[in-house]
């Protein structure tokens, strides 16, 4: 018995069906979702029921709608006139979960012709490149326009790691670079793919959004809008008929209604069955994506909303009930900063931002809500996790990070979130630092030893130390990589959007002209940060309790205060170590607290995540028992006679 009605004589479909290493384009007489039935000339009629094929493709005119599927004779039929008809069945695809791994020289040339989306770099990601654009030739793979140009750390003869997109999937594979100019780089061709693990998805059901989703079958024509019952970055799951025309692979253009505004996407259909039929959408731009992350976050929770369609006064109120200062009104940047709301009778009574601190960083941060919310715990960890889950969503972050007060309510339940047992090594790091602020009225004088900007061997030397100080991940998730000090990625990003962000070096010498130490000075748009902690600064001192120690800090600080005075602070910040504080404090500057750093590649977001729930679900039963422990007791009874 069939599952879905049989369409005969679809327009103009052909299909090329590889059989004996060999392929053979042949005429499609009726499709279902289970098969096709082609029409084979006696002359090639070498087929038998349960031999394995593979249709090649399945194409409409120049169009390709399905591709590389496997299949089984299920019976021939002699029409007449030499001509057979051959059933074939669709075949499963590999199973879900299961890696694709690609070691056939042909497949991987046709594979990599048909990707997008290609980066090249160091295989533990500290140096990385994206491209334009991608040229297969006879040996090698030509990608264009470099993201970054200007001078390369990469030379001919390097092994580099290749990854990029294709149908949905992220592949990857080990090549060497032949030939790097400012415009393209020229790179072997890997001999073995394999797909890396699929990124987190922000996805809703039925119940927290309604939407619909249209499409036009390119097999029978039919026009489908159907109510979508899963929602998600990847794709999209909604009830289908047996007379849909929809198999496996088949490739088609998705329309999804997100409150009234359309947005199509190229999709694939991935598996159909059961009344449902599930797709997976491909080639997404980053806008496109950008829209579907704002609105599945915003039907997250219930309640939230996009903060940019909130009046200002109207998000200042907020944070001046709470008395904290409000943080800058969100500027719409799309892949640099995101605000969300929480609404309670169209009154916002909590919010969250997040702001792409580095190239693949997203921070989350402005977290607040309001102290008589009654569920203020839950609701919390709902903005901060939304927040995070909304910046790993985007294709090219790799990192989350959230920082918090050490005196502050919740940061030992937070805290807590982030214990030892999530501390894994290469994957997450927690640090902390003392906030230190100097008021930029009169400037301090410069200190007694020699400050210079860092010159290409001094940001040589720093890297490697500071490589061999701290751990990887955060100096990934930090830039401090070669090709990145001086944000080369990031600041143009924020240039386009009218805002700005920058890093500078400086060095300290002796007498002698001996470096001693250096200072990284990093400056941003005014009011996009929490307590302005991306416009500060660090000391490096390889020598902490060294002789000349003191007078660099000294002298590195003076340079520091005077750097931030030109860009028109009022203030200099700088993240001390415990070792720095004694010099800071001689210089005038007051300590705002500790502050505690949280950061973790995106594969470890889940576990944090679901921590976070379990430490915060328990404080309402806590804050419970420490009421019951502290409330008055009566009057003892007397004691009897």
């Amino acid at each position: 018995m069939r599952l879905s009605t049989v369409h005969p004589n679809p327009a103009r479909l052909s299909a090329v069906v590889l059989l004996r290493e060999a392929k053979v384009a042949l005429a499609c007489v009726a499709v279902t979702n289970e098969g096709l039935t082609v029409r084979v000339p006696a002359a090639k009629a070498q087929w038998r029921a349960g031999q394995l094929v593979t249709l090649c493709a399945l194409q409409q005119d120049d169009a390709v709608l399905l591709q590389e599927q496997p299949c089984a004779v299920e019976s021939t039929h002699c029409a007449g006139d030499g001509v057979w008809l051959v059933k074939l069945r669709f075949q499963p695809r590999d199973e879900a979960g299961t890696p694709l791994r690609i070691a056939n020289g042909s497949r991987v040339r046709a594979v990599i012709a048909a990707g997008h989306h290609f980066s090249a770099g160091a295989d533990d990601g500290s140096i990385s490149q994206r491209f334009s654009g991608a040229q297969l030739g006879a040996q090698t793979l030509l990608l264009g326009g470099p993201q970054r140009s200007g001078s390369s750390p990469w030379l001919p003869g390097h092994p580099l790691t290749l990854r990029f997109e294709h149908e949905g999937r992220a592949l990857q594979g080990y090549a060497r670079l032949v030939r790097v100019t400012e415009a393209q780089w020229e790179v072997a061709l890997p001999l073995v793919l394999i797909e890396l693990p699929p990124r987190g998805a922000l996805h809703a059901s039925a119940e927290q959004v309604q939407t619909t989703l249209s499409l036009v079958s390119p097999l029978s024509g039919q026009v489908l809008r159907r109510w979508v019952l899963e929602l998600s970055t990847r794709g999209a799951r909604f009830a289908c008929e047996p007379h849909d025309a929809l198999p496996p692979g088949l490739r088609v253009e998705a329309v999804l209604e997100l409150g009234g505004a359309p947005l199509a996407l190229a999709a694939v259909v991935e598996t159909v069955g059961r009344g449902e039929c599930r797709l997976r959408f491909e080639a997404m731009s980053e806008l496109d994506r950008l829209t579907l992350i704002e609105f599945l976050a915003c039907h997250r929770i219930e309640g939230a909303a996009n903060a940019e369609g909130l009046a200002s006064d109207t998000l200042s109120s907020l944070f001046r009930s709470e008395g904290v200062a409000p943080p800058r009104p969100p500027r719409p940047a799309p892949g640099l900063s995101k605000a969300f709301v929480l609404l309670r009778d169209g009154e916002p009574v909590g919010h969250v931002s997040g702001l792409r601190i580095y190239s693949r960083t997203w921070l989350s941060g402005h977290l607040l809500v309001k102290a008589d919310v009654h569920d203020a715990a839950t609701r919390a960890q709902q903005l901060m996790t939304l927040s995070l889950e909304a910046g790993e969503a985007m294709a090219d972050v790799e990192y989350v990070r959230a920082l918090w007060r050490m005196s502050s309510r919740n940061a030992a339940h937070i805290q807590g979130a982030s214990s030892p047992r999530l501390l894994r090594s290469g994957l997450v790091y927690r640090t902390s630092f003392e906030q230190l602020r100097l008021p930029l009225g009169p400037l301090p004088e410069p200190g007694p030893l020699f400050v210079r900007e860092a010159g290409p061997d001094d940001e040589r030397a720093f890297l490697a130390f500071v490589g061999a100080t701290e751990e990887a991940v955060k100096l990934l998730s930090d830039d401090l990589v070669p090709g990145e000090l001086h944000l080369e990625s990031l600041s143009p990003r924020f240039g386009a959007a009218g805002l700005s962000r920058g890093r500078a070096l400086t060095v300290v010498e002796d007498e002698h002209g001996a470096p001693l130490g250096w200072a990284l000075l990093q400056s941003m748009s005014a009011g996009l940060a929490w307590a302005e902690l991306h416009s500060a600064f660090r000391l490096f001192v390889p020598e902490p309790q060294g002789p000349h120690a003191a007078a660099a800090r000294r002298s590195l600080c003076a340079h520091a205060a005077r750097y931030f005075a030109a860009l028109g602070r009022g203030e200099a910040v700088c993240h001390a170590a415990p070792a720095d504080l004694p010099s800071l404090l001689e210089l005038g500057f007051v300590s705002q607290g500790a502050i505690c750093e949280f950061g973790a590649h995106r594969s470890a977001l889940p576990d944090f995540a679901r921590q976070l729930v379990s430490v915060l679900t328990r404080l309402p039963q806590r804050e419970t028992k420490r009421r019951v422990h502290r409330s008055p007791r009566g009057p003892r009874p007397l004691p009897r006679a």
